[in-house]
């Protein structure tokens, strides 16, 4: 089923793929072979040659497939396979999303979906470890399925396709169209390389930003030596290159893939409001690398070469994390791929803490103890989709106040979970977050204190109030507790919060008697903002006494608060 209500280049309404705003050149035949194999099997194999160490652009192929085929399909979504290595967290993230696929559709459509994915919607599984086991994860239906891979594993070699070096002739296309030179230096720069596309793509973009002279590309060494040798041939010396861990080269390639589809990068007027914010909230020099003249992908680039560069600093990262999730409150699109932004952008910050990454340690060997807090404050709350995107927002202003109240140098950072928090799995970043956090910033509703998560966290920052050791009634303020939907009269409040509760900004007889959720909304903004700032001025003055983190390994030991509470919610 087609939709010839659409564009020719428009992706479909329910889509995450980036938007084509560079040239696809040179692989004209392999999309057609593509849509030659989607129209015999419903799951192709798109994969890199097995005797060579490069990846050759199978997740571009899938994506200028869609481009080029985009009206057959009411449906385009990419899976970011690459980033979940564990089997399980991998079959939850892609059940999770194929929920929400289904209830975007069913709203787009105004009608409840009672079948099964249909053939005119496209799932990619892209950077997938293992072709065989991705399998389990397809969804019931006659969807068609791309899935992108380095291995080939077992799959069926008719529903296959290899993804190799470009011919001369097109690596000479490549040279012509992004180089924007003639024919013959087309021809001599495809004699010289072996074919990737990705090396051919990126000479070309140095070739038109003037960065090589055209008449002599030839005789640059630097040039030829990022091509790879050719089979037969002795090896190139290669570029020197900053050595990472695969880790980070995962988190920044999955970073790359975001930032594209999120809403700083929907135009040339959006890119230039991000960059003008990302100017406001780091020192560094974003103008190296960025012209005007390339396309929004390889600005992109650009930043993230600054951002995984030797010096780097996580705050940078941290600031990329920030001014996305600011956009997509602004333009109110693009707020679940800002949430994924963050989490990659806290995981490679958490691995770098502020300094290169160290060695692997011996399996079995205790992890290093980490000294320095990994964020100024912990937003505890119960996950819940009706506001999910109000408490991101809270935090996201609040982060930015409590920012605007100290140095540079100083932690500002918030935490905030946005997994679904099923099951009973603590991921290592939150541990590391709440067992380091300064201050405990925990969002009150009717169902709070039936969270097991919530109970932890609090439980947490109890333990390490008593271990400090202080007289009763000197203890640091550690949790400074926010009535985002005050439960009714009649429900009875743990005693174990009575306490507590009177230190919430205003109080019972204090000026903010309103939900800090209903001051979120739109005709609430002045209100909202006030209380923002009083309660970040408070968290400034609380951060100046120190609190010691609580070793890792207490977190899932200490029995969990509010012991008196019967029900649980997630």
């Amino acid at each position: 089923m087609t939709s010839p209500s659409r564009l020719t280049t428009e992706l479909p309404e329910i889509s995450n793929l980036i938007p084509r705003v560079a040239p696809f050149v040179g692989r004209d035949e392999e999309i057609a072979e593509v849509f030659t194999l989607l129209a015999e099997y419903q799951a192709v194999l798109l994969h890199d040659p097995e005797d060579r160490p490069l990846g050759y652009g199978t997740s571009q192929l899938a994506v200028a497939y869609c481009h080029t085929f985009t009206r057959r399909y009411e449906m385009a979504w990419m899976f970011d396979c690459g980033r979940e290595r564990d089997p399980a967290r991998l079959t939850e993230r892609v059940q999770q999303e194929l929920r929400r696929l289904r209830a975007a559709y069913e709203k787009a459509r105004d009608e409840p979906l009672t079948g099964p994915f249909a053939v005119n919607w496209l799932l990619i599984y892209d950077n997938v470890a293992d072709p065989d086991a991705v399998q389990e994860y397809f969804p019931e239906g006659n969807a068609r399925i791309l899935v992108t891979s380095r291995a080939t594993g077992s799959w069926d070699e008719r529903a296959r396709k290899r993804v190799g070096p470009v011919d001369r002739e097109e690596a000479a296309k490549i040279f012509k169209e992004v180089a924007q030179i003639d024919q013959w230096n087309a021809d001599r720069l495809a004699e010289t390389f072996d074919g990737h596309p990705g090396q051919l793509v990126r000479v070309a973009e140095e070739i038109r930003a003037g960065t090589v002279n055209p008449a002599e590309f030839i005789s640059l060494t630097e040039i030829v030596r990022m091509a790879p040798a050719p089979g037969g041939a002795s090896p190139r010396t290669p570029v020197p290159a900053p050595r990472r861990s695969d880790a980070l080269g995962r988190d920044r390639t999955s970073l790359r893939t975001h930032i594209l589809r999120s809403p700083v990068c929907r135009d040339a007027g959006s890119y230039r409001s991000w960059i003008a914010a990302l100017r406001e909230h780091t020192d560094a020099h974003l103008d190296e690398g960025l012209s005007a003249e390339l396309f929004i992908p390889e600005r992109v680039d650009g930043l993230l070469d600054i951002a995984f560069g030797e010096g780097r600093n996580p705050d940078f990262l941290r600031a990329l994390a920030t001014t996305v999730e600011e956009a997509a409150d602004s333009a109110k699109t693009g707020q679940e791929t800002a949430r994924d932004i963050r989490e990659i952008v806290e995981a490679a910050a958490a691995r770098w803490n502020g300094t290169p990454p160290a060695r692997p340690r011996p399996i079995g060997a205790p992890a290093p103890a980490q000294s320095a807090a990994s964020c100024l404050f912990f937003v505890s709350w119960v996950n819940r989709e009706d506001h999910a995107q109000e408490a991101l927002a809270f935090h996201n202003t609040l982060q930015k106040a409590v920012a605007a109240r100290r140095g540079k140098r100083e932690l500002s950072t918030g935490y905030i979970d946005r997994t679904t928090r099923q099951g009973a799995q603590w991921e290592p970043r939150l541990i590391e977050a709440i067992r380091t956090t300064r201050l405990l910033v925990p969002l009150i509703t009717t169902d709070y204190f039936a969270s097991r998560w919530c109970r932890r966290e609090w439980a947490v920052m109890m333990e390490r109030i008593r271990g400090v050791g202080a007289e009763e009634g000197s203890e640091p303020i550690a949790i400074l507790p926010v009535f985002w939907i005050r439960p009714p009269g009649n429900h009875k409040l743990p005693k174990d919060f009575t306490d507590f509760q009177y230190r919430a900004l205003g109080g019972p007889d204090g000026e903010f008697l309103d939900d800090v959720y209903d001051l979120s909304t739109a005709h609430r903004k002045d209100r909202f903002h006030d209380y923002v700032v009083n309660l970040a001025k408070r968290m400034v003055e609380a951060a100046e006494s120190p609190l010691p983190p609580l070793p890792r390994k207490r977190v899932m030991e200490l029995p969990l608060a509010f012991p008196e509470v019967n029900g649980e919610a997630r």
